[in-house]
């Protein structure tokens, strides 16, 4: 999951970061199981605990959030075929022993993922939505469908 167009709108000021994730976590009540892997800009600058830590009004959410990719883990180019913040993704899965059948992302920039139908696209000037979350949700039980 990315943060900044996600979890707020892109350049949202201070007091709105994060405002969406009282309705993500609302989506994911239900569903058990399901992991959060911080792939955004801030999982470059932030340590894993901090990032958790900033999801302490969302108990919930915050005990999903069980990881951060690493940015930069491979030179430049390695894998140029793939965008990069996919091949993050893939890298954390590999690296964590988790399915690469298993996976979604929530991502306001369509060129970071060659792999679109595991894409939850957000405007990036609204961040999250219902409509959202409503897909979201339908493709957490596709994929479990599948498993």
């Amino acid at each position: 999951m990315d943060f900044d167009g996600v979890l707020h709108p892109v350049g949202a000021p201070r007091d709105w970061l994060l405002d969406k994730a009282g309705m993500l976590s609302a989506a994911l009540k239900d569903l058990e199981g399901v992991e959060i892997v911080v792939s955004s800009g801030w999982a470059a600058y932030h340590p894993l605990p901090e990032i958790q830590a900033l999801f302490q009004p969302w108990p919930a959410l915050q005990a999903r959030v069980v990881g951060r990719t690493e940015p930069w883990a491979r030179p430049p180019g390695h894998g140029a075929a793939m965008p990069e913040r996919e091949r993050q993704c893939r890298d954390w899965l590999r690296a964590n022993g988790r399915s690469a059948r298993h996976w979604l992302a929530i991502d306001n920039q369509r060129h970071h993922f060659a792999a679109r139908d595991r894409l939850v696209l957000v405007d990036g000037r609204q961040g999250l939505r219902v409509g959202n979350l409503y897909r979201l949700v339908e493709m957490i039980h596709r994929l479990r469908r599948e498993a």
